[in-house]
């Protein structure tokens, strides 16, 4: 089963991008240029945040040993109809509800 103790990836776009599998890093990379583009023409950094903040999470699945691969087996598992549980929402981060309420409502990198 996935463990919520997968080892800690930096909420930077080098350290996702270095954790990520070769064919996730691509559509990273695709990712995090189309919002640096936008970047560009609407002076918001918003879609860079959400870039981060979207592929983070598989950084983090991908830096733990099988991580991709459990997950995988569960996804299958859950289309064949044969999961014997529910996996449970893992935890990917350690921010609190007064770090989230403090920053009103925006997680900054």
């Amino acid at each position: 089963m996935l463990s919520p103790y997968a080892p800690r990836v930096d909420k930077t776009p080098a350290a996702v991008r270095e954790a990520l599998d070769p064919d996730w890093r691509a559509q990273f990379e695709a990712d995090w240029r189309a919002a640096l583009e936008q970047a560009k023409e609407t002076f918001d950094l918003d879609a860079i945040h959400e870039v981060i903040l979207n592929w983070w999470p598989l950084a983090q699945l991908c830096a733990k040993p099988g991580g991709r691969a459990q997950l995988e087996q569960i996804d299958r598992e859950i289309a064949a109809g044969t999961a014997k549980t529910v996996p449970a929402e893992i935890e990917f981060d350690d921010i609190t509800e007064e770090e989230i309420q403090a920053a009103d409502g925006r997680i900054t990198l």
